[in-house]
């Protein structure tokens, strides 16, 4: 919640509706009411709003949503598709964000998260951009569980959707904000992309991955994309260019990919900071990430690579393989490092 005042006033409103049975409660607080128990992971009251608001308003589309979103996170997933087709024929998208933009709306098996995410992706009603995420969402899953066959398969649908964003022209300078923002759906598939080539080790995707990122980070129109989606995607951006440090033909190749990653990555940095901050240095709103930290410590750790210094080696190879996952694969992190072990270790 933002402010003690609004926690206040949420329970207030909660109460009231509640020992009232809903005659308290205008019709339209129901829905507002129920998002905010989600956000607090008050799920026992979002189920109570949802039945008051049934008693209210039966037919109404925002007891279907709430509905669809309960019986997703309870694991019946055949009301829940059921409901969801339903307000996918109007156009209501909100059961669709709950499930791809907040992990706990999702159902508590594993197995059944992944089931939901793939039958999701091949629905025909879904925004393009929702197809796109409820693919990355799964694949994230599926690094989690390290199924290698998945993972696969996954990298191979993946492949086609960067390249249909990176034909786009107007990808490059798009202003719709963050999770509509086709520049950042477009880095993220392809920070989805080297995490799972990094799983199933995969050099010529990771390689080609790092390529079109580099590519695309050089046509990407600063002053003209959304700030908030440009910032919050920074950091992915940044992640996928230092990917040239893991480039097994590093000396080989007539350039110096890590001397490339660096040089990058400082001007998104430069970027951002001239484009997506207000006056005082902040983002116009709040992130999760500390975005600009995090590329002033790739920065530093792939400067440290090239050190003559082994311990200073080591210890940018120790912190580059926790900044370049970004899953809860643990084991990527060995994966990781063990690639750089190659390249720059002491035997190097």
């Amino acid at each position: 919640m933002a402010s003690k005042s609004q926690r206040l006033r949420y329970e207030v409103q909660f109460w009231a509706c509640r020992l009232s049975l809903g005659w308290c409660c205008r019709q339209r607080w129901f829905y507002r009411l129920f998002e905010t128990s989600l956000r607090l992971h008050s799920y026992p009251r979002a189920t109570v709003l949802a039945g008051l608001a049934a008693r209210r308003c039966p037919d109404s589309a925002d007891v279907q949503s709430m509905q669809c979103t309960l019986a997703f996170r309870s694991g019946d997933l055949d009301q829940a598709f059921a409901l969801l087709s339903q307000r996918l024929r109007v156009g209501d998208y909100r059961a669709v964000e709950r499930l791809l933009f907040r992990t706990g709306s999702r159902p508590q098996d594993e197995r059944d998260r992944l089931q939901v995410l793939a039958q999701l992706s091949q629905l025909p009603e879904l925004l393009q951009s929702h197809r796109c995420y409820a693919l990355i969402a799964q694949s994230y899953l599926v690094l989690k569980l390290a199924d290698c066959s998945m993972a696969v398969s996954l990298l191979q649908g993946l492949r086609p959707l960067v390249l249909e964003l990176a034909a786009d022209a107007e990808v490059f300078g798009c202003t719709e904000s963050n999770r509509r923002n086709r520049a950042k759906l477009l880095i993220s598939l392809c920070t989805t992309s080297y995490h799972l080539a990094l799983l199933v080790g995969d050099d010529s995707e990771l390689a080609w991955v790092w390529s079109e990122v580099m590519a695309v980070s050089s046509r990407l129109r600063y002053s003209q994309l959304n700030a908030d989606a440009c910032l919050r995607m920074s950091s992915n951006l940044s992640r996928c260019l230092a990917l040239g440090a893991l480039m097994h033909d590093a000396r080989a190749s007539g350039s110096d990919p890590l001397m490339r990653s660096l040089a990058a990555v400082k001007t998104v940095e430069a970027a951002v900071r001239r484009y997506c901050l207000t006056p005082s240095g902040e983002g116009v709103s709040k992130t999760q990430e500390n975005h600009l930290a995090l590329m002033v410590q790739l920065q530093k750790n792939l400067l440290k690579l090239s050190s003559e210094v082994p311990s200073e080696r080591e210890s940018g190879m120790r912190r580059l393989s926790q900044l370049l996952n970004h899953s809860s694969a643990r084991d990527l992190n060995g994966v990781i490092a063990h690639r750089l072990q190659l390249l720059y270790g002491s035997g190097c």
